[in-house]
């Protein structure tokens, strides 16, 4: 591999109070665009004031438009929460936004938690778009069973196969604050019509 560029997507401070980037995800499309997206948040550790933020570039990442903030959650099951990251594909025609949810509706939770080894409760949304990254779908979550009970941050992009097959890829972690042992593990989710259903899952 030879690195014959180096282009800085996102200098911290034109990102305001969002110093804190982490996280970064990127694809490419068939015209040329390269879309960046990563975590935008005010600390490191920060729970509640945290965003997914993305830019692109149309000449090879030379120059990159402004960053954008398009992902505003809404709240799951009568609890508030926020989107830590998001994961880019191109596949398809579209672009895909592989999300991670994090519920903040306790306040003062970290997301890790030190004592018992465990997270916040994470759950995983999809979003596309048809014009390479300029406006989104709204967001629909992803079926994680038989692990919707286990916090299940994403682990990079949902890809697609040549048959048109797709996998979300995410990781098991405990509930917060359990004290009972657990062996985090890496999970492939496979479904055969993007992402509505799943009907298999793999446990590399």
């Amino acid at each position: 591999m030879k690195v014959v560029r180096r282009s800085k997507v996102s200098a911290y401070q034109d990102q305001g109070k969002y110093t804190s980037q982490a996280f970064p995800g990127i694809t490419v499309t068939p015209g040329g665009r390269i879309i960046a997206s990563w975590r935008g948040a005010v600390s490191k550790n920060e729970v509640d004031d945290q965003c997914i933020l993305y830019a692109y570039s149309d000449d090879g990442g030379k120059h990159w438009s402004r960053a954008y903030d398009s992902f505003v959650p809404q709240e799951l099951d009568g609890k508030s929460g926020v989107y830590r990251s998001g994961q880019l594909w191109f596949s398809n025609g579209k672009v895909y936004m592989h999300i991670c949810r994090v519920d903040n509706s306790v306040p003062g939770r970290s997301f890790f938690d030190d004592a018992s080894s465990s997270l916040l409760d994470c759950k995983i949304f999809l979003a596309e778009s048809s014009d390479e990254g300029l406006t989104w779908s709204s967001v629909r979550q992803l079926d994680t069973a038989p692990f919707a009970w286990l916090a299940t941050p994403v682990t990079g992009p949902v890809q697609f196969f040549p048959d048109g097959e797709m996998f979300s890829q995410f990781e098991l972690n405990k509930p917060y604050g359990s004290s009972e042992e657990w062996r985090h593990l890496p999970v492939l989710n496979f479904s055969l019509d993007g992402g509505r259903t799943f009907y298999r899952h793999s446990i590399p």
